[in-house]
C-alpha cells in the first residue's frame, strides 16, 4: 500500500481570487475576525515586549498567514502598535521586517498581489507615495511548517499565529490503524461519541506538536521576546470534547458524507480512512506543554468565545438560504478542502462540499444553529525567558 504523503504538502487554504477561494471569503465575513483579538495582541506588546532600544531592525513573523487580505490587516495592526509604542517613548523608530509563514501549498503569490498593491513607506513612518494606505515594512514570505525551524536564532522579537495551531501536523496513526482501539471508524474528528483511545491519541499528538512548536520559537525569539497564540478550544475538564456546537462545519462534513454513503454515493470504506488532523486543546494541556518547553514566562492564557458575524450580519444570513448555505461550504471548503480533494479527488470532493450546502441549508432553521466561525479560542501570551542553553 502506498504511503501517504505528508500532511504539510497537503493542507493549504484554496488559491486564487474565485469564488470558492479563501480571498473571496475572507471579504464576505462582516467582521474581519482577527480584529476581534487586535486589542489583546497591542495590549500584550505594551506590557510585555521591552523595547530594543539601540535596535535598527525589529523582525515580526505572521506563523500560519494563510492568503487573505486579514492577515495583511493584521500585520500593519501589529506594526502599527509597535510604531505608536516608540512613538509614545520618545525612541527613534526601527525599521521593521514582517515576515508571512506557512505551508509551501499556501498561495503566497495572492498574499503577495495584495502586498505590492500597497506603496510602501520610509523608515520614518512617511510614505514613499502620497497614495493613501500603505505598509511601513519590509515583507517577505516563509515557506514551511511551524513545527520545525523556520529562522535563524535569536533573530525575532514578535511572533504570532491565529487560528492554526489546532491544526496538527499529522493524524495520529494509531487512529488510521483498524487493528488499534483508536481506531476511528465511521468518523473524520472526534467528537461527543468519540472513543476515549482515539481522542487520547489526538491530545498525545497535539502535545508533541505543541512543544515542537514552542522548542523552535525558543530558538527563534531573542530574549524577552514575545509570542501570542490564538487557538481552537475545548471548553474545561469535565465537558464534552469538541462539541458541535462549537465546530458546527466539522459535523456538517459528517452529515453529507453519511448521506453521500447511505445513497450509495460513496463507500463507507473513503471515510473510514479519512481523519482530520484538528485538535481543540484545554487550557490545562497548554500549561503542560509551556511547562515542559522550560522556555516560556506564560504572561496570559483565557478561553474566549469570539462570535466575528454581527448580530445584524447573523440575522441577515439566516435569512438568505443561497448565502447561508454557500457561508458554510465556504468555511468547510478552505479549512480542508484540499485533504478531500487528495483523498477522495476533486469529483468526489465536489460532490461532498455540493452535500454540505444541502444539509447546512436542512440545519439553517434549527434553533441551536451557529455561525459558519463559531468557535471557543485559546489565547496564550508568553514571554521568552532568557539567554539559550544548548
Amino acid at each position: 500500500m502506498a504511503s501517504k504523503p505528508p500532511l504539510e504538502s497537503l493542507l493549504r487554504m484554496q488559491r486564487g481570487s474565485g469564488e470558492n477561494s479563501y480571498a473571496s471569503f475572507v471579504r464576505c465575513i462582516p467582521n474581519d475576525f482577527n480584529q476581534s483579538f487586535w486589542p489583546l495582541l497591542s495590549d500584550s506588546i505594551s506590557q510585555h515586549l521591552p523595547l530594543p532600544v539601540n535596535q535598527t531592525t525589529l523582525r515580526i513573523a505572521d506563523l500560519g498567514c494563510a492568503s487573505g487580505a486579514n492577515s495583511i490587516s493584521t500585520m500593519d495592526y501589529v506594526v502599527g502598535a509597535l510604531r505608536h509604542l516608540y512613538a509614545s517613548r520618545a525612541l527613534p523608530q526601527p525599521e521593521v521586517q514582517a515576515f508571512f509563514g506557512d505551508l509551501p501549498g499556501n498561495d503566497f503569490n495572492t498574499l503577495f498581489s495584495t502586498l505590492c498593491s500597497l506603496p510602501q513607506r520610509g523608515r520614518n513612518g512617511v510614505p514613499l507615495e502620497e497614495t493613501g494606505a500603505a505598509r511601513n515594512y519590509f515583507a517577505a514570505g516563509v515557506p514551511g511548517s511551524f513545527y520545525k525551524r523556520l529562522f535563524p536564532q535569536s533573530s525575532l522579537h514578535v511572533v504570532y499565529s491565529i487560528s492554526s495551531l489546532h491544526f496538527l501536523s499529522k493524524v495520529p496513526e494509531e487512529v488510521e490503524n483498524q487493528h488499534s482501539p483508536a481506531w476511528n471508524e465511521g468518523k473524520t474528528w472526534i467528537d461527543e461519541g468519540s472513543k476515549a483511545a482515539t481522542v487520547e491519541a489526538y491530545a498525545k499528538q497535539f502535545q508533541q506538536d505543541f512543544l515542537d512548536f514552542l522548542r523552535c520559537r525558543q530558538f527563534e525569539l531573542v530574549p524577552g521576546g514575545l509570542l501570542f497564540l490564538i487557538m481552537a478550544a475545548q471548553p474545561g475538564q469535565d465537558d464534552i470534547p469538541h462539541s458541535p456546537q462549537h465546530i458546527n462545519q466539522f459535523s456538517l462534513l459528517e452529515a453529507a458524507w453519511d448521506s453521500l454513503i447511505s445513497e450509495g454515493s460513496l463507500d463507507a470504506k473513503s471515510k473510514d480512512a479519512f481523519n482530520l488532523p484538528f485538535y481543540a486543546p484545554r487550557k490545562e494541556e497548554l500549561v503542560q506543554a509551556v511547562e515542559a518547553s522550560q522556555a516560556f514566562q506564560m504572561e496570559a492564557l483565557e478561553v474566549r468565545n469570539e462570535e466575528p458575524w454581527p448580530e445584524a450580519a447573523w440575522d441577515a444570513l439566516r435569512g438568505d438560504a443561497q448565502a447561508w448555505r454557500k457561508a458554510f461550504a465556504s468555511m468547510l471548503r478552505n479549512s480542508v478542502g484540499s485533504l478531500l480533494e487528495a483523498h477522495l479527488g476533486e469529483e468526489q470532493a465536489e460532490m461532498v462540499m455540493g452535500r454540505v450546502e444541502e444539509v447546512a441549508a436542512m440545519e439553517r432553521e434549527s434553533e441551536v444553529a451557529c455561525t459558519p466561525m463559531a468557535m471557543l479560542r485559546n489565547v496564550l501570551v508568553l514571554t521568552h525567558k532568557g539567554p539559550l542553553s544548548c
